[in-house]
């Protein structure tokens, strides 16, 4: 039973990911509120993927990390919540992406929650 739901929750998973990025807007603009937030959601949830020892953080090559806005919600006086898609590449030439679901609320960003999904990563040979 439980493998039927870890079966069922790849699935999901997979097809989210697909439909996610085939309707994801393009790459955020350079020094926009939202290449900021977006940056600084992809430090984070590094952060969060070498705590769980997934990477390793001085391994990770910055300048190839890309970035896509999948949604952006507004809310209340200014803040927002997004939804990104961010593959972190290794100096070894792996990668693992991920989505991440972050908000902006009054200026900060990421705010006080942040949530980190993988949906796929390369490992050794």
């Amino acid at each position: 039973m439980k493998r039927l739901h870890v079966k069922a929750l790849l699935t999901v998973t997979i097809w989210l990911a697909s439909a996610l990025a085939a309707a994801a807007k393009p790459d955020v603009a350079p020094h926009s509120p939202d290449w900021t937030c977006a940056h600084e959601s992809a430090s984070y949830s590094a952060v969060q993927l070498a705590n769980a020892g997934l990477i390793r953080l001085n391994s990770i090559d910055n300048s190839k990390t890309e970035i896509q806005v999948l949604s952006k919600t507004p809310g209340v006086k200014g803040s927002f919540a997004a939804i990104y898609r961010i593959v972190l590449h290794a100096k070894s030439g792996k990668s693992v992406a991920i989505i991440t679901k972050t908000s902006m609320v009054d200026g900060e960003c990421p705010g006080a929650r942040m949530t980190t999904y993988v949906i796929s990563q390369q490992f050794d040979d």
